[in-house]
Protein backbone atom coordinates (compact mmCIF):
# COMPACT_ATOMS: atom_id res chain seq x y z
CA UNK A 1 0.00 0.00 0.00
CA UNK A 2 1.26 3.49 -0.81
CA UNK A 3 0.73 6.67 1.18
CA UNK A 4 -1.76 7.88 -1.41
CA UNK A 5 -3.73 4.62 -1.20
CA UNK A 6 -3.69 4.88 2.58
CA UNK A 7 -5.01 8.43 2.50
CA UNK A 8 -7.69 7.50 -0.06
CA UNK A 9 -9.21 4.86 2.21
CA UNK A 10 -12.60 5.66 3.73
CA UNK A 11 -12.73 7.03 7.27
CA UNK A 12 -14.41 3.80 8.40
CA UNK A 13 -11.13 1.98 7.64
CA UNK A 14 -9.16 3.98 10.20
CA UNK A 15 -6.46 1.78 11.72
CA UNK A 16 -7.76 -1.41 10.19
CA UNK A 17 -5.39 -4.35 9.65
CA UNK A 18 -4.03 -3.01 6.33
CA UNK A 19 -3.30 0.40 7.79
CA UNK A 20 -1.60 -1.13 10.80
CA UNK A 21 0.56 -3.24 8.48
CA UNK A 22 1.43 -0.10 6.53
CA UNK A 23 2.46 1.75 9.70
CA UNK A 24 4.45 -1.22 11.00
CA UNK A 25 6.41 -1.19 7.74
CA UNK A 26 6.83 2.60 7.88
CA UNK A 27 8.15 2.41 11.43
CA UNK A 28 10.62 -0.30 10.45
CA UNK A 29 11.87 1.80 7.53
CA UNK A 30 12.27 4.85 9.76
CA UNK A 31 14.24 2.88 12.36
CA UNK A 32 16.60 1.57 9.69
CA UNK A 33 17.07 5.03 8.16
CA UNK A 34 17.82 6.56 11.56
CA UNK A 35 20.28 3.77 12.42
CA UNK A 36 22.07 4.39 9.12
CA UNK A 37 22.19 8.12 9.89
CA UNK A 38 23.70 7.40 13.32
CA UNK A 39 26.35 5.15 11.78
CA UNK A 40 27.19 7.85 9.24
CA UNK A 41 27.65 10.40 12.05
CA UNK A 42 29.91 8.27 14.26
CA UNK A 43 33.12 9.03 12.34
CA UNK A 44 32.63 12.72 13.22
CA UNK A 45 32.81 11.80 16.90
CA UNK A 46 35.84 9.59 16.41
CA UNK A 47 37.77 12.06 14.27
CA UNK A 48 41.04 12.92 15.95
CA UNK A 49 42.78 16.03 14.76
CA UNK A 50 45.27 18.28 16.37
CA UNK A 51 45.16 21.98 15.59
CA UNK A 52 47.65 24.60 16.58
CA UNK A 53 44.90 27.21 16.60
CA UNK A 54 42.67 26.95 19.69
CA UNK A 55 39.77 28.34 17.68
CA UNK A 56 39.96 25.40 15.28
CA UNK A 57 40.08 22.99 18.21
CA UNK A 58 37.03 24.68 19.77
CA UNK A 59 35.16 24.54 16.46
CA UNK A 60 35.85 20.80 16.14
CA UNK A 61 34.72 20.23 19.72
CA UNK A 62 31.54 22.19 19.09
CA UNK A 63 30.87 20.06 16.00
CA UNK A 64 31.41 16.88 18.04
CA UNK A 65 28.99 18.08 20.71
CA UNK A 66 26.37 18.92 18.07
CA UNK A 67 26.79 15.48 16.47
CA UNK A 68 26.55 13.81 19.88
CA UNK A 69 23.29 15.63 20.59
CA UNK A 70 21.94 14.59 17.18
CA UNK A 71 22.88 10.96 17.83
CA UNK A 72 21.26 11.10 21.26
CA UNK A 73 18.07 12.57 19.74
CA UNK A 74 18.07 9.91 17.02
CA UNK A 75 18.60 7.17 19.61
CA UNK A 76 15.64 8.45 21.63
CA UNK A 77 13.49 8.49 18.48
CA UNK A 78 14.47 4.88 17.73
CA UNK A 79 13.29 3.90 21.21
CA UNK A 80 9.99 5.74 20.64
CA UNK A 81 9.57 4.05 17.26
CA UNK A 82 10.31 0.63 18.76
CA UNK A 83 7.62 1.28 21.35
CA UNK A 84 5.34 2.32 18.48
CA UNK A 85 6.03 -0.98 16.70
CA UNK A 86 5.06 -2.81 19.89
CA UNK A 87 1.87 -0.77 20.16
CA UNK A 88 0.96 -1.45 16.53
CA UNK A 89 1.33 -5.18 17.11
CA UNK A 90 -0.32 -5.44 20.52
CA UNK A 91 -2.47 -2.38 21.23
CA UNK A 92 -5.79 -1.68 19.56
CA UNK A 93 -5.45 1.97 20.59
CA UNK A 94 -2.59 2.72 18.18
CA UNK A 95 -3.54 5.82 16.19
CA UNK A 96 -5.89 7.13 18.87
CA UNK A 97 -5.17 9.96 21.29
CA UNK A 98 -4.17 8.65 24.71
CA UNK A 99 -6.06 11.45 26.44
CA UNK A 100 -9.23 12.02 24.42
CA UNK A 101 -9.49 8.73 22.58
CA UNK A 102 -10.07 10.60 19.31
CA UNK A 103 -8.35 9.65 16.07
CA UNK A 104 -4.89 11.15 15.73
CA UNK A 105 -5.31 11.13 11.96
CA UNK A 106 -3.49 9.51 9.10
CA UNK A 107 -1.69 12.65 7.96
CA UNK A 108 -0.20 13.20 11.44
CA UNK A 109 0.65 9.52 11.79
CA UNK A 110 2.47 9.61 8.46
CA UNK A 111 4.62 12.50 9.66
CA UNK A 112 5.07 11.26 13.22
CA UNK A 113 4.03 7.62 13.61
CA UNK A 114 5.06 7.66 17.26
CA UNK A 115 2.50 10.39 18.03
CA UNK A 116 0.38 9.50 21.02
CA UNK A 117 -1.74 12.65 21.14
CA UNK A 118 -4.04 14.33 18.65
CA UNK A 119 -2.97 17.73 17.35
CA UNK A 120 -5.64 19.38 19.49
CA UNK A 121 -4.52 17.61 22.66
CA UNK A 122 -0.84 18.30 21.92
CA UNK A 123 -1.61 21.99 21.46
CA UNK A 124 -3.72 22.05 24.63
CA UNK A 125 -0.87 20.53 26.64
CA UNK A 126 1.65 22.95 25.15
CA UNK A 127 -0.59 25.93 26.00
CA UNK A 128 -0.96 24.61 29.54
CA UNK A 129 2.82 24.22 29.88
CA UNK A 130 3.42 27.75 28.57
CA UNK A 131 0.82 29.12 30.97
CA UNK A 132 2.48 27.35 33.89
CA UNK A 133 5.90 28.70 32.84
CA UNK A 134 4.49 32.22 32.69
CA UNK A 135 3.07 31.88 36.19
CA UNK A 136 6.45 30.76 37.50
CA UNK A 137 8.33 33.65 35.82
Amino acid sequence: MTKNELLAMPASSYMNKDQRIFFASLVGQLVEAIRARIEAKKPELERVESFSDPTDTATLEELRQRVAVEIQRDTQRIKALQETARRIAHDDLFGFCEVSGSEIGLARMLLLPEARLSVEEQERQERLARHQLQRIS
